[in-house]
This record gives structure tokens, sequence and C-alpha cells, in this order.
């Protein structure tokens, strides 16, 4: 029960800059957790340093009916899920991580026959041409250098400079 109070907790609290004298700190507000996410909103929350309170407000103008938003932050689908109960129609922020071996695998079953080596020149060329952002742009130049491409390949293929157990991350 500790953990899901904690949890339920968790989910309402809003980060503050309570000024020089404190640290940022979790804070809650009645009401103010109540208020829609959207991750195109400018930021609308503050703290004041001179009332000691939470301020929502709204950085642009708003006309009668328009709905007032916060952005809870620039994170993942499986994030906003997680913490706050919810996944939004689109999120430019959310992602698929994919492995080598995951690209290699669907390609074999699509197209049957080809070598590793053909499949993981395919795998780079769709990535490529697929505009995946990030650090794996200066490898289309490693295309151009038979020699750097085939040593390249006698290590497993690394993308995006991604420091876990996937090699690269598909943004959609």
């Amino acid at each position: 029960e500790f953990f899901w109070g904690l949890a339920c907790a968790g989910s309402r609290t809003f980060t503050a800059d309570f000024g020089p004298q404190e640290p940022n700190g979790e804070i809650m507000c009645p009401i103010a957790d109540m208020v829609n996410h959207n991750e195109r909103s400018a930021p609308a929350m503050r703290w004041c340093e001179d009332t000691q309170t939470f301020e929502l407000f709204s950085p642009i103008p708003l006309r009668k009916g328009d709905e007032v938003s916060i952005s809870y932050g620039n994170v993942s689908n499986a994030h906003l899920l997680h913490y706050y109960g919810f996944v939004p129609e689109t999120n430019d922020y959310d992602y698929i991580p994919v492995s080598e071996t995951d690209l290699i695998e669907e390609r074999k079953r699509m197209s049957g026959g080809l070598s590793d080596w053909e499949l993981k020149e395919q795998v780079l060329r769709y990535l490529i041409d697929s505009n995946v952002p990030g650090l794996t742009l200066p490898l289309a130049h490693l295309r151009d250098s038979s020699t750097l491409f085939n040593t390249f390949f006698d290590h497993e293929l690394k993308l995006g400079g991604v420091e876990s157990e996937h090699d690269a991350i598909l943004l959609f």
C-alpha cells in the first residue's frame, strides 16, 4: 500500500524552483494537477517567492473557451502512461528502441536468401534513407570506403551513440 500511495502522490506533484535559498523540490497543488498535458504548451508554472504560492498562468493570450494546458515534460508515451495514466494521440518525444539484430531478422524474413552482409547493407541504407537523426549520418560515408565499411561491420553496429543494449533509436 505504501508504494501505491507513493505512486498516487508522485503523479500529482510538480517540480518547483523555490528561489535562491531553497533547492528545487516537489510540490502538490490541488486543482493544478488536473490541468491537461500538451507537449507544445509553453512553461506556465512558477513559484512566486513574494507570495509563497505556486502560480499557473498562460504566457500567451487566451480567448474565452480556450483550454489551459501544461507540458508534463519532453517524455515518452511509456513515461506518460506509467506516471500519469494516459497516452496522447501524438507525441514528438516517443520512440521505439530497435536493435540492428531486430532489423536484420525482419529483413531476412521479408527478403529471403540474402547474405548477412547484404542484409546489413540494406539495413544501413534504410536507416540513412529514413533520415534517422543524430550520430548515424556519418555512417553514410563509411559506405564509400570499403576498407572502413568492411572493418566496421566486423564488429557490432552501433548507431546514434546509444549506450544501452539497443543499437538504434527510431523516432516517429
